[in-house]
């Protein structure tokens, strides 16, 4: 089932994209995910 983001679950979608993005993108370094981890969250899911 598809909801509508919450921001107070921003742990739980995170860990979800995350986990997500490494398992499916094999092939580039789990490290860029990582790295790039504080960046999603901050700019594209944390209100303003």
């Amino acid at each position: 089932m598809i909801k509508e983001y919450e921001q107070r679950k921003i742990d739980e979608v995170m860990k979800l994209w995350l986990d997500t993005n490494i398992n499916a993108h094999y092939f580039i370094s789990e490290k860029y995910w990582v790295d790039n981890y504080q960046v999603v969250r901050e700019r594209y899911l944390t209100s303003k």
